[in-house]
């Protein structure tokens, strides 16, 4: 058996000219020495092309530039360039935490079966400040049924092996949360993934979500999530529940959001999902 299999770690970057430099210098601080570096620059308007191409130079890691062509298709021409057993798929606004690339091979050493391994991450600020930690919510190995309800998986900690990406298709270029469509589509192949009680990343969160910020997130989620309903009878009942928890949500975040999807939404959920839903909104 391989005790040192390569690793390989695919920046996609975009308009993270401040913060990139610090991506890639946590990733080359590692202490575990067959990683393969990839960045895939995907059009961005600032100045990140040129700390990339100084931080090539200095080193020796591959990168390209783009013209913008989204996140999904970079990540994929990202697995075209690989050639390590194991993949990162970081973003180029957050760090990585010291000896997180050895611990989590290590942590596939100790468990074979496993296809994704994941963690818990420390919240930054804009200016790298810590802001709290975040564990890992459901601890052990996570399957598709409870994914279908809620994304339990931080993607800034996930090691994924290669081979289950290829065998799932890679990446979906219609949808546009990649992480929680690719947990998705692994586990209802019966592809294992377990988070760790470890912290692997810190998670850059620059401003708090705006309200069309989740409306989109909500649209994406539902999208994903109903793309298997033909084939899981459970998928229909999440699909109602994302749906009861974004209005329970906007009742009490913006009023107009739920007025606008509450008409929508009234005749595709039970009862006991509407009744509360209508007493709350006389209140508020």
């Amino acid at each position: 058996m391989n005790t040192t299999p390569k690793v390989t770690i695919i920046v996609p970057s975009y308009n993270h000219d401040r913060y990139i430099e610090e991506c890639i210098r946590s990733i080359v601080a590692q202490d575990y020495r067959n990683i393969e570096l990839i960045v895939i620059d995907d059009g961005s308007k600032d100045d990140s092309k040129s700390v990339i191409e100084r931080l090539a130079n200095e080193f020796h890691f591959r990168f390209k530039i783009n013209q913008n062509q989204g996140l999904c298709r970079t990540i994929n021409e990202g697995l075209d360039m690989a050639s390590g057993e194991y993949i990162c798929i970081f973003a180029s606004d957050d760090v990585m935490t010291e000896k997180r690339i050895s611990e989590q091979v290590q942590a596939f050493a100790v468990e074979p079966g496993l296809t994704v391994i994941a963690g818990g991450v420390d919240v930054i600020d804009g200016s790298s400040k810590h802001v709290k930690r975040m564990k890992p919510v459901a601890q052990g190995e996570v399957g598709f049924s409870v994914l279908l309800f809620r994304n339990y998986i931080y993607a800034p900690t996930a090691m994924i092996r290669k081979s289950a990406l290829l065998h799932v298709g890679k990446y979906n270029t219609d949808f546009k949360l990649e992480d929680i469509s690719m947990w998705l589509k692994l586990t209802s192949q019966k592809f294992k993934i377990k988070n760790f009680n470890r912290t692997w990343a810190k998670y850059r969160m620059i401003s708090e979500d705006s309200n069309k910020k989740l409306e989109y997130y909500h649209a994406s989620l539902i999208q994903i999530v109903s793309s298997f309903e033909a084939e899981h009878v459970l998928a229909s009942r999440a699909v109602k529940f994302i749906k009861f928890k974004f209005l329970f949500k906007m009742l009490f975040r913006d009023k107009k959001i739920f007025n606008l999807y509450f008409p929508r939404y009234r005749s595709q959920l039970p009862f006991f999902f509407t009744l509360p839903l209508r007493v709350l909104a006389m209140v508020r």
